[in-house]
């Protein structure tokens, strides 16, 4: 009897077993995000990037400087070196980076001129400069310039205006008295580089470029005594008419 009643029991216990069904595991649903963390350390900086400014390979500055070189950075003292040929009521200002000349309106040839000790002859002198003009009327110019002290004969290189825009390169024999053209012509082009290159006391000629990189010669003397031994280099404007021309020269360079 004792052995029936357990085996019964067993068969019970096997038989509820069975009978009763459990949920196997599965995936539920995703939970909510949790919140964020806290934000990390910042990383290292960067290299620096290339920028968008571009220089000229014109305006860079020589590592060996010439005798009659100015940058004009230095703020605005002016270096005592430049002097005044018939200054008049010509006024000159120096900002970083360049210095301003303004000429009076004259109603005729009256040039007003900065100038230093050039280099002894031969020599190459090279300028960037930009030059303003008010009126379109009459004639005016400025440029660069390379002067004999002693005959007071020079010659200049830049844009004028004489009833267009123009490239001129003109001798003068004094400040208010012209002595020829050596080239005049409407392809100005926007230049704001000039140069000057003195072979010898008979020979010279002038150049200009849009980039101080390319140059175009665009007048070429031999055998001409003009300017003999010209002892200054510089700039200056003429105003032959009512109204002010303002130039703008950022830098002079001898070699």
């Amino acid at each position: 009897m004792r052995f029936r009643a357990v085996t019964v029991a067993l068969v019970l216990v096997t038989a509820l077993a069975r009978a009763i069904t459990l949920p196997c595991p599965g995936t539920g649903p995703t939970g909510a995000m949790g919140p964020t963390g806290l934000t990390g350390p910042t990383g290292a900086t960067g290299p620096a990037g290339a920028g968008t400014a571009y220089e000229s390979p014109g305006d860079t500055v020589p590592g060996s400087p010439g005798s009659c070189d100015d940058e004009f950075n230095n703020g605005t003292t002016i270096d005592g070196a430049w002097l005044w040929v018939n200054q008049g009521g010509a006024t000159v200002a120096q900002q970083s980076g360049y210095q301003r000349l303004t000429a009076p309106g004259a109603g005729s040839t009256d040039w007003r001129l900065r100038v230093r000790t050039a280099p002894s002859v031969p020599f190459t002198v090279t300028a960037r400069l930009s030059c303003g003009f008010a009126s379109l009327s009459g004639s005016a110019l400025c440029g660069l310039v390379v002067r004999n002290s002693g005959t007071q004969h020079f010659t200049e290189i830049g844009p004028a205006v004489i009833g267009t825009l123009s490239t001129i390169d003109d001798d003068w024999a004094t400040v208010t008295s012209f002595s020829g053209t050596r080239v005049n012509t409407a392809d100005y082009n926007g230049f704001q580089y000039v140069r000057i290159v003195v072979t010898s006391t008979t020979a010279y000629s002038g150049w200009v470029s849009t980039d101080g990189n390319t140059w175009t010669r665009v007048f070429n003397t031999t055998g001409d005594g003009f300017l003999g031994t010209p002892d200054q280099v510089g700039f200056g404007a003429d105003s032959n008419n009512s109204a002010a021309v303002d130039m703008a020269i950022y830098e002079i360079r001898c070699s």
